[in-house]
């Protein structure tokens, strides 16, 4: 009895030692200051030249070269400020498209199939705003790429002339065939000589009289004919919505955050070479440039300057 006495209160004091100490806490990972520092530094550097480039501080080959060391901080900054634009830009385009697309509704002459497709033309222009506008993006190239075969498309369909009905003919009376036999009393008889000669009056062939046209019908055949009412709503629809588009492509194709680059003013053998890398990165080759080559901020970097455009 006394030893199970003594068995249990070891083990309620073991329980009360188990709760009252504390549990262990688990050490964050702490991040080296001079990582945090370096990390900062960098980018507020790489802030600083890209506000360099904007305000067209570097010419000629360092121009080309920094451009290509912050492609993709460039590439970031160009997108952002193309879905702006493009923001504002798709509302007023949005308002012209719907403005035309119902007055050609509302003509009543397009059959089901062409206002069929006229609503799904309308349908991909939105769904490729929301595809350009959305958080990766998209090329604007390709957007109206697609968007003019789209429109190409329906103005085929919009435009396909009407089958002709072709008109019924009565069966023509049935042919009477003679048969080739022949006989002398058919046989034409030749003129005499004489009048071959003497070319009587009574013989020659009355002349033919030939009437002049009017001059209706010269006009008639010279002028093309009239449209049709469908046509030319029609065709004011077409050089609208071409109209705008080429419009829209042309706003947005102004939006670059940064400045054209400038030509050089020494070297221009490296600089054809670094603009070659920088054309071929802007249509999405990869740079193929040993590492000394890129320009390294310590060339370039002037703090004063930095912190005054800061």
């Amino acid at each position: 009895m006394r030893v199970n006495g003594v068995g249990s209160n070891s083990a309620i004091a073991a329980k009360i030692t188990k709760r009252a100490s504390p549990p262990k806490e688990e050490k964050p990972v702490e991040t080296a200051p001079s990582q945090v520092v370096e990390q900062s530094e960098s980018e507020e550097k790489a802030k600083g030249v890209i506000r360099l480039l904007q305000a067209g501080h570097f010419k000629g080959v360092a121009d080309v070269r920094l451009r290509i060391n912050f492609h993709e901080e460039i590439q970031t900054l160009e997108g952002q400020n193309l879905r702006t634009a493009a923001a504002g830009g798709f509302e007023n385009f949005n308002l012209n498209i719907q403005e035309q697309a119902a007055t050609l509704k509302d003509s009543g002459l397009l059959d089901d199939a062409q206002t069929a497709a006229l609503d799904a033309f309308l349908a991909d222009l939105q769904a490729g705003q929301n595809e350009f506008l959305g958080v990766d993006g998209g090329s604007l190239q390709k957007l109206f790429d697609d968007w003019q075969a789209k429109f190409d498309s329906l103005m085929g369909l919009l435009t396909s002339p009407t089958p002709a009905v072709e008109p019924q003919t009565e069966p023509l009376a049935q042919e009477v065939v003679i048969p080739d036999e022949p006989t002398d009393s058919l046989e034409p008889q030749a003129p005499p000589l004489e009048l071959l000669v003497t070319g009587e009056p009574d013989q020659q062939p009355p002349a033919e009289e030939i009437v002049p046209e009017p001059a209706e019908a010269l006009l008639t055949e010279l002028l093309p004919e009239e449209p049709s009412p469908l046509q030319q709503i029609v065709q004011g629809f077409q050089e609208s919505i071409q109209q705008a588009l080429d419009d829209l492509s042309s706003d947005l194709a102004g939006t670059s955050a940064l400045p054209p680059i400038s030509e050089p003013s020494g070297n221009r053998k490296a600089f054809a070479k670094f603009m070659a890398v920088y054309e071929s990165m802007q249509a999405g080759g990869t740079p193929d440039l040993p590492e000394p080559e890129l320009l390294d901020l310590e060339e370039i970097m002037i703090p004063d300057e930095i912190e005054i455009l800061s």
